[in-house]
C-alpha cells in the first residue's frame, strides 16, 4: 500500500513523497532530506496534525505509526544550531571525620551550581568551540574545566546536585558538536570547574 506525504518547510518549499507503507521510517526521512535538498542529520521532521516528530533512526515501517490512511502533512526544519542543555558543577574540597591514623579525610566534590542551555555550530568540533561550552567566567582562567556528556534526565527530574562520575562519558573534542549532541537532545552537557588557588 502506498501513502503520500506532503511534506512543507518552514522556508516555504513544498514537496510530495510516496512510500510504501512497508518502508521504514529512517527511509522516508532520508527521502524527505533529499527532495528538499536539506542535511539529512540536520533535518527534522514532524507530523502537521499531531506534532509528533519522526525518528531519524527508526526501523519502524511507517504503517506502525497509526498514520492517517493514505498518508499526511509533514513539516521539516532545518537545525542550524546543536542545542544541548548544560550543568555547571565547581569543585570544592570537603573535609569529613578522621580516619583510622586520626587525619581528616579530604573528599574533593563538583557541586551543581547552574544549568542552562548553549547552542553550537553543528560542523565545527567542540575544540574550535570551547566559548560555546564553556561559561566565560571559567573560560580563561588558567586550567580549562572538564567536559563530559550525561544521559539527559527524565522529565521533571534535575540533574545530581553532586556530580556523578560514573555516569558521565568525557567529551572527545575531536567530535562535531553534532556528532556528540544529536538533534534528538537525548544527551547533556557537564562542565567541572577545578579548584581554584591553592588546594
Amino acid at each position: 500500500m502506498a501513502l503520500t506525504f506532503k511534506v512543507r518547510s518552514l522556508g516555504g518549499k513544498e514537496v510530495t513523497i510516496e512510500m510504501d507503507a512497508s518502508a521504514s521510517v529512517a527511509e522516508l526521512h532520508g527521502s524527505i532530506a533529499a527532495a528538499l535538498d536539506f542535511p539529512a542529520q540536520q533535518t527534522l521532521v514532524a507530523v502537521t496534525s499531531s506534532r509528533q516528530r519522526l525518528d531519524p533512526a527508526s526501523n519502524n515501517n511507517l504503517a506502525d505509526l497509526g498514520l492517517p490512511a493514505g498518508g499526511c502533512e509533514l513539516d521539516v526544519v532545518v537545525e542550524s544550531k546543536v542545542r544541548a542543555r548544560r550543568h555547571v558543577y565547581i569543585t570544592e574540597v570537603n573535609y569529613s571525620s578522621e580516619d583510622s591514623q586520626g587525619d581528616m579525610q579530604r573528599k574533593i566534590e563538583p557541586w551543581l551550581v547552574s544549568t542552562d542551555e548553549v547552542e553550537m555550530d553543528p560542523s565545527k568540533t567542540m575544540a574550535d568551540q570551547l566559548e560555546c561550552a564553556i561559561p566565560s567566567q571559567h573560560f580563561d582562567n588558567g586550567e580549562l574545566p572538564d567536559l563530559f556528556t550525561m544521559p539527559r534526565p527524565a522529565e521533571g527530574n534535575g540533574a545530581p546536585k553532586k556530580w556523578q562520575w560514573d555516569i558521565g562519558e568525557k567529551v572527545n573534542l575531536d567530535q562535531t558538536a553534532l556528532e556528540i549532541f544529536s538533534i534528538d537532545g537525548d544527551r547533556d552537557l557537564v562542565v567541572v570547574v577545578p579548584m581554584g588557588g591553592d588546594d
